[in-house]
């Protein structure tokens, strides 16, 4: 099977969430074994983005977009999400056990065969880039996607 790719763009409001969740899940199909994963830590990028990046509140006081990009194949699948930037990284910083927040990067490391974040300039405005994979793609799957870190 050849990759696919699927591009779906979001405001930057939390009733947006789960509407990201179906956009990954429907990119994926019913039938892949890294979907329920992928949906999860989708979800918990695209919360960050919206609470913690320029995407949920712009400095005009509006807010801003954020952008998930599925690639994926039969075993595998790679996901990013494009945000509006922050003066932050992303950080297991501060989560608690028994806390019902700051988990999000913890899940990332724990379930993702490899992961990252990167500042790109899109236009005029740096934005923030975390990325997945889970699974794990033969290299010349990958294409022009971020290589994982060793």
């Amino acid at each position: 099977m050849t990759a696919s790719m699927d591009v779906g763009h979001f405001d930057g409001t939390p009733d947006q969430i789960p509407a990201a969740r179906r956009f990954v899940r429907d990119a994926m199909g019913g039938e892949h074994p890294c979907r329920d994963e992928a949906v999860l830590l989708a979800s918990e990028i695209a919360t960050n983005a919206v609470q913690h990046t320029a995407t949920g509140r712009r400095s005009d006081g509006g807010t801003g977009a954020f952008t998930v990009v599925v690639v994926h194949d039969d075993g595998w699948v790679y996901v990013q999400v494009i945000d509006e930037g922050a003066v932050t990284i992303p950080c297991t910083c501060g989560a608690r056990l028994d806390g019902e927040n700051g988990r999000g990067v913890a899940l990332i490391r724990e379930l993702a065969w490899q992961w990252g974040y990167a500042s790109r300039r899109l236009g005029d405005r740096e934005h923030g880039v975390v990325w997945f994979v889970l699974g794990r793609p033969h290299d010349n799957q990958l294409n022009g996607q971020p290589r994982p870190r060793s």
